[in-house]
C-alpha cells in the first residue's frame, strides 16, 4: 500500500488566496499532509481549520498552537494512534503524528518549521527535537528547515555573493551554514532528496514575495530513519500551475511503499 506524506508551507495561512490552497491540497491527494504557517487557523475554535478540511474532505485534522503565530496544522486521511505537539525548545512548534503500520509498527510523521533567523538556534532546535524522537526509532521529519544541504549542487562562492548582495544572512554571509543539516544526518536521518539524487528548489514560487526567499534554494525537506529506506517509493517537489500561485513554497511530496493501519 503507499502512504503519501506532504510538507506544506501555505503563507501566513493561505494568504495568496484561500481557493488557490484548497485547489492545492485537492490536488495532492496526500495521506497525511503538514500545513505550515497555519496563522489564525486556530482562532474561534479552529474555524478556519475546520473549514478547510471539509473542503478537502480530510477527517481527521490536528494543530499545534505555536509560540509564534505559525502554528502548524495537519490533516489526515487516516487517524493517527496519536498526535502530539511541543513548543518548549522551539521558535514555533513541531507536530508529531503516530501511525501503526503493518510492516515496521508505529512510525512517528513529524512536521517542523524551524526558526527564521539563526543557525546556531536551529542547530538546538534539531538537538531538541532529536531528544524527542529516541522513544520513536521510526521517525520521518518533513518540513521547512530554513537552512541549506552540503549535498545540493550549488555554485558556493556565487551563493554566497547572491545572499551578500540580496542582504541575506541566515543561510551564512561570510560563509554558508550547513550545521543544520549535518545535525540531522550525524543522529543517522537520511536526506530522500539527496538519496535519490534529486535537487528542485522549494523557494521561490513565481508568486513570492518574501525578500528572504529571493533566490532559488531548497530549504524544505524530509528526513527519514535510516531503516525506513526500504520503504521510499518517491519524494518530489510539486510545481507549475496552481502550486506557483498558492505559496511562496512549493509543496514537498514522500510517498512511501508502506501500509497503515485503519
Amino acid at each position: 500500500m503507499s502512504f503519501r506524506i506532504i510538507s506544506y508551507n501555505i503563507f501566513k495561512g493561505g494568504k495568496n488566496g484561500f481557493e488557490q490552497l484548497v485547489q492545492s491540497v485537492s490536488e495532492l491527494q496526500a495521506d497525511c499532509i503538514g500545513l505550515l504557517e497555519a496563522n489564525t487557523w486556530a482562532d474561534d475554535e479552529e474555524k478556519l481549520l475546520k473549514k478547510f478540511s471539509q473542503i478537502t474532505k480530510y477527517p481527521f485534522s490536528y494543530l499545534a498552537k505555536a509560540n509564534t503565530n505559525y502554528d502548524i496544522a495537519c490533516l489526515n486521511k487516516i487517524k493517527p494512534k496519536k498526535s502530539i505537539s511541543f513548543k518548549n525548545g522551539f521558535w514555533h512548534t513541531i507536530l508529531i503524528n503516530i501511525f501503526t503500520t503493518v510492516e515496521v509498527g508505529e512510525i512517528a510523521v513529524v512536521f517542523i518549521h524551524l526558526n527564521p533567523k539563526a543557525e546556531s538556534d536551529r542547530v538546538e532546535e534539531i538537538k531538541t527535537l532529536l531528544a524527542i524522537l529516541k522513544q520513536y526509532p521510526h521517525s520521518i521529519i518533513l518540513g521547512d528547515f530554513n537552512s541549506l544541504s552540503p549535498h545540493d549542487p550549488y555554485n558556493r562562492a556565487e551563493l554566497l555573493a547572491t545572499l551578500q548582495t540580496h542582504h541575506i544572512s541566515k543561510f551564512g554571509f561570510d560563509y554558508l551554514f550547513f550545521d543544520t543539516i549535518e545535525t540531522v544526518e550525524s543522529a543517522g536521518f537520511i536526506d530522500c532528496t539527496f538519496n535519490q539524487n534529486y535537487f528542485v528548489h522549494t523557494v521561490p514560487t513565481p508568486a513570492n514575495n518574501d525578500p528572504a526567499h529571493a533566490i532559488p534554494l531548497r530549504i524544505d525537506y524530509a528526513f527519514i530513519a535510516q531503516n525506513l529506506i526500504p520503504f521510499v517509493k518517491n519524494v518530489s517537489v510539486k510545481n507549475g500551475g496552481v502550486f506557483d500561485k498558492a505559496s511562496d513554497h512549493f509543496p514537498l511530496v514522500l510517498d512511501m511503499n508502506i501500509t497503515v493501519i485503519v
